[in-house]
């Protein structure tokens, strides 16, 4: 990609083949359906920038995993119409996949962007660390 401006994905999420029970009918019927893409992406993206705590004021969120990019799974081969997936960012992945919050975070809880260890990651709470007792 020659152009350094943002295209269409910022960051990419799993989203194929989800289990949705739906109470508002959809082709006259209810219960118990699959959904792909976008419908299940969009949700799962919004629900990890919650886990990752309110924004540094002045900050705007959706530069966050560019900022970042080390925080994320990269994903390398696929396509989406006539461009292609690669190393780095790319118009279909964006920066790839999240590799937990730390991307969707201006800066990490300590003060400095770096990846917390996985055993502070399970206690985490609301976004916030806790300290062992």
């Amino acid at each position: 990609m020659t152009s350094r401006s943002r295209t269409i994905a910022g960051v990419s999420a799993v989203a194929a083949g989800f289990a949705v029970y739906d109470t508002v009918p959809f082709a006259a019927s209810t219960g118990w359906l699959v959904a792909d893409g976008t419908s299940i992406a969009a949700p799962l993206v919004a629900g990890m920038y919650a886990l990752a705590g309110n924004p540094a004021p002045g900050t705007f969120p959706n530069s966050y995993p560019y900022a970042h990019p080390g925080d994320f799974h990269d994903i390398t081969t696929g396509s989406a119409g006539s461009f292609s997936a690669g190393p780095g960012y790319d118009a279909p992945t964006g920066v790839g996949t999240p590799d937990g919050v730390n991307g969707l975070r201006s800066s990490d809880p300590y003060g400095s962007h770096r990846r917390v260890p996985a055993p502070l990651r399970k206690m985490e709470t609301a976004g916030r660390p806790r300290t062992p007792a």
